[in-house]
């Protein structure tokens, strides 16, 4: 040990921190050396000499040799001296001490998480911790406020939610002769959602990006709930109602940006163009060369460029999509939106709002409904659940695990 140069210390048990301490206290005057050690180690993290590496690495174990072995034997020494010194000044009743009180930090943290099982399969799983005011919702304290409630709101996203993420209703051999295609949500499902909107003191939201046609599609079978289509661009109130915008747009731009976006997706196999009533989206989902990513940051700049004189639209980049619609228009603002509405018809605010999505762009609902409520002194008594089905950081209080323990949720408020 005296006179080597290098210590790789990537064992995980208490005795590889006696080494490291044997390691610094062999070494003599003029004699030089460096620690390289898996930064996975808790031990000895206030030390000068270590190099720390990712023992499962090859090419960082590597460059840590090569940087312990070039190190100035000036710079090594003094290193070790001072490693050394903290060594013995900082003696091993101070170290169990220092371990004791991030212990206690730690203790504290963990007193304010709660531990989640993830999956439910026995031999693979996963904890996630979370903060206390994260909570899961309960069926029964929900069922409760929902019985002894008579104004009650339900804003329910679809992509996520009521159904998983980017699944559409798909066409088939049947859909060319007038029949319907198949549902993406179940029969089963789709009737708790239909018994939903029946209730006569619940008013029922389902709000999407999809498009007019394939939301009033799948909803079919649901009488009496609002649907909002393209992010609550378009609004439908019932069955029977015919279809309402927001707000109206001068729409002389899609043409352009059309033109635009097929002639960059023409470049690049496997990019999509979609084209809304509100929108137009240049999707590169199923691209998987980096063309991609260089065609985007160009058409970002052509369209910036070409609509740099047209008011009210914005260009929105998502991770793989680029889309062109009217400014302003977002769930947190559709939000807004439904509560006014609801006002103005009902005379008043909800006793009850629930509150579901899981995407990002749901978030916007959940923090514009807590700025709602916080700023609305007719709203204090009213019992407000904000859920999303997705496990991650969320403006939402509470959380289910998944879609089928939603519907399980929902089932209990129809049946009881």
């Amino acid at each position: 040990m005296e006179i080597s140069k290098l210590l790789i210390a990537f064992s995980p048990y208490l005795d590889n921190d006696l080494h490291i301490l044997e390691y610094l206290f062999t070494k003599t005057a003029g004699i030089t050396g460096s620690i390289i050690l898996s930064e996975f180690s808790h031990g000895h993290k206030h030390l000068n000499s270590l190099i720390k590496v990712n023992p499962f690495n090859k090419i960082e174990i590597i460059e840590g040799i090569k940087k312990g072995l070039s190190r100035n034997n000036d710079i090594a020494s003094y290193l070790l001296q001072m490693d050394r010194n903290l060594i013995t000044n900082f003696t091993a009743w101070d170290r169990l001490n220092s371990l004791l009180t991030d212990i206690k930090k730690i203790q504290s943290i963990k007193s304010k998480l709660t531990l989640l099982k993830v999956n439910h399969d026995a031999a693979n799983f996963k904890l996630l911790s979370v903060k206390d005011v994260f909570k899961q919702l309960n069926s029964m304290e929900l069922l409760k406020d929902f019985k002894i409630t008579k104004k009650k709101i339900i804003i329910c996203s679809y992509e996520g939610t009521l159904v998983l993420q980017n699944i559409e209703p798909k066409k088939n051999m049947f859909s060319e002769i007038g029949i319907s295609a198949p549902l993406s949500i179940s029969p089963e499902d789709m009737d708790i959602v239909r018994a939903l909107s029946l209730i006569p003191d619940v008013a029922l939201y389902i709000i999407s990006s999809k498009k007019i046609e394939i939301l009033a599609r799948e909803f079919d079978s649901v009488p009496n709930a609002t649907l909002l289509a393209e992010n609550g661009f378009y609004y439908r109130i019932g069955r029977q109602s015919q279809w309402f915008t927001v707000f109206q747009c001068d729409w002389s731009w899609k043409s352009i940006v059309q033109r635009i976006m097929q002639n960059y997706a023409n470049r690049t196999e496997g990019v999509k163009v979609e084209v809304k009533e509100s929108s137009i989206k240049w999707d590169h989902e199923d691209v998987r060369t980096e063309i991609a990513k260089i065609q985007e940051a160009e058409l970002v700049n052509h369209l910036t460029t070409v609509l740099t004189h047209v008011k009210n639209l914005e260009i929105i980049k998502e991770r793989k999509s680029i889309e062109v619609k009217p400014a302003g228009i977002s769930k947190g603002l559709i939000c807004e939106l439904i509560m006014e509405q609801y006002k103005l018809l009902e005379g008043g605010y909800p006793d009850f709002i629930l509150c579901i999505g899981a995407t990002q762009k749901d978030e916007e609902m959940f923090a514009k409904l807590k700025q709602i409520v916080h700023e609305t002194p007719d709203l204090e008594k009213t019992s407000v659940y904000t859920c999303t089905t997705s496990l991650q950081p969320s403006h939402a209080k509470y959380f289910v695990r998944n879609i089928p323990e939603l519907y399980e949720i929902l089932r209990t408020l129809v049946e009881n």
